[in-house]
């Protein structure tokens, strides 16, 4: 058994030659294998439970909830003040944060680790609406980024990110593609001089304090959406599943190699499209919330009507990133001492 540990750090050189690098396949062996590696480098305390879109858009969208006191002396009183409310763009102490960006139809979601260190997965399709999610939630570094898969709807907005930020390492499945969008994303990486590395099934990587476990694909299929990269990572009571746009055969193939367990949030599959989320995947990990990426009225139908059926059932708590022409960005938020919260950003 093999675990390959990649570890996320700054770019040092943007003009570095381009670097690619083959993780060795294998297999974390489920949960424990992953509390050891989680453990051996100082994960977020302890691990534990807690159609392909190439197309459609749409501006974004919007939701929320939101609370200062004095007593009139014009005095100002700091001492029992507590810590100052935490920005978007960081995570609290010993914990995480996730945002779930509103960028149309399309996933692009920015992972956070409480020691400052930032990874994207994946960008949209339009990189304007990347690039304006990112600097809204007042994001300064990313220094890794995660391509599930090379669909448009993916990967388009990362070429923007790596044109705009200094990026260390490019985590991808390997599976080319033959689009100018895809050209265009590899050349990007090379021209920031980024290291390229294919992860498989046993690889984890590590951002900050947090571990980030690959649970497929084992071999590339073919086919591209059954062919995303899905990762596990977080903290007892807050476990997070990131999806891509994997589909039926996909989940299959993860159910029969025994990679699935109990999680606490879900990013739902190809932006909630029937082709993804069986019954049997979504009875395998028991979330108790699911995040949808898709436009507000997308030309898809997503998320599809037996999708929401299926979670509704379930008693899962849905949030979307469709509900209107705003900006609809969900977070979630951990100390890793128990629980999480899930909000929209605006």
């Amino acid at each position: 058994m093999h675990t390959e540990v990649f570890t996320v750090s700054a770019n040092p050189h943007r003009s570095a030659a381009l670097t690619i690098r083959r993780g060795r396949a294998g297999s974390l062996g489920g949960w424990l294998m992953a509390l050891i590696v989680g453990l051996a480098f100082g994960s977020c305390s302890d691990m534990g439970k807690g159609d392909s879109a190439d197309d459609g858009d749409s501006t974004d969208s919007k939701g929320g909830d939101g609370s200062e006191a004095g007593d009139g002396s014009g005095a100002v009183e700091t001492a029992d003040a507590g810590p100052p409310p935490l920005g978007l763009h960081s995570a609290p102490e010993g914990g995480f944060r996730i945002l779930f960006l509103d960028v149309g139809q399309g996933d692009a979601v920015v992972l956070i680790s409480d020691t400052g260190e930032t990874m994207l997965i994946d960008g949209g399709r339009k990189q304007a609406n990347l690039t304006a999610r990112l600097h809204a939630a007042g994001i300064e570094r990313v220094d890794a980024i995660l391509a599930t898969h090379a669909d448009a709807d993916h990967i388009n907005g990362l070429t923007a990110a790596l044109e705009g930020y200094e990026v260390a390492r490019v985590y991808w499945n390997g599976a080319e593609k033959d689009t100018q969008v895809f050209s265009d994303f590899l050349a990007a990486a090379e021209d920031e001089g980024a290291e390229i590395v294919i992860a498989r099934r046993g690889d984890a990587v590590k951002l900050g304090s947090l571990i980030l476990e690959v649970l497929h694909p084992l071999a590339l299929s073919g086919h591209s959406n059954n062919d995303s990269l899905v990762v596990r990572t977080g903290c007892p009571g807050a476990i997070v599943m990131f999806t891509g746009d994997v589909e039926i055969d996909g989940e299959a193939e993860m159910i029969a190699a025994d990679q699935l367990g109990d999680i606490d949030v879900l990013k739902v599959s190809h932006h909630g499209a029937a082709s993804a989320s069986s019954q049997a995947f979504l009875d395998a990990v028991t979330a108790e919330t699911a995040i949808i990426s898709a436009g507000f009225e997308n030309a898809y139908g997503h998320p599809a009507e037996v999708v929401m059926d299926q979670l509704n059932a379930a008693k899962t708590e849905i949030w979307k990133t469709d509900l209107g022409v705003g900006d609809d960005t969900v977070t979630m938020t951990t100390d890793c001492k128990g629980g999480y919260e899930v909000e929209y950003a605006y």
